[in-house]
């Protein structure tokens, strides 16, 4: 998964983006018409990238509450009409929608990577057995000792971990067959 800030940071991400779009805005509003949530989009769509559901919801909430204030007649004032509540609920809905987006979007990259991570270990494990001994062969007796020899070797094993000669490195395969059986 992806290494998380720190929740605070997480959390922080959301501040500064509706601020920046509230200045932004402000500077800008005599060439962007009647638009005024033009900026705030993005301003909602950034802290979901990287902070997930609750940070682009808060941005959602925080740039409806700074269109409301700052850009919706009578300036500075929460007293709006039923066009404006409408228009801020509608931004706050998409606003909603990108965030849930975004968050799925984090959450399939998040899950994505650990399927990586696990078919990387399975890589690895096909290929430290790689190179198993046919079992088949003239003499089934010494084809199995060389499975198991190589199967020891695979496991970190020695001869002397199970039944068998420890001295010589050969496997009984007698004394193999009555361990494996008790």
């Amino acid at each position: 998964m992806n290494a998380r800030r720190h929740p605070a940071a997480e959390y922080a991400v959301p501040f500064a983006t509706v601020l920046c779009a509230t200045g932004a805005t402000l500077v800008l509003r005599p060439w962007m018409g009647g638009s005024a949530s033009l900026l705030f989009f993005p301003a909602v769509i950034l802290p979901g990238m990287y902070g997930g559901y609750g940070p682009a919801m808060l941005a959602a909430l925080l740039a409806t509450t700074s269109m409301a204030y700052f850009f919706v007649p009578p300036l500075y004032s929460f007293d709006i009409g039923i066009d404006d509540a409408i228009r801020l609920g509608v931004f706050a809905g998409v606003g909603a929608t990108s965030a849930w987006l975004s968050a799925r979007r984090r959450s399939a990259e998040d899950a994505l990577l650990q399927s990586m991570r696990k078919l990387e270990n399975n890589l690895k494990t096909l290929d430290s057995v790689s190179g198993w001994p046919m079992l088949i062969g003239p003499d089934a007796g010494a084809s199995v000792r060389k499975l198991l020899t190589h199967a020891a070797s695979v496991v970190g094993a020695t001869a002397g971990a199970g039944p068998g000669h420890a001295d010589s490195g050969i496997i009984d395969i007698e004394s193999w067959k009555a361990w494996m059986l008790s």
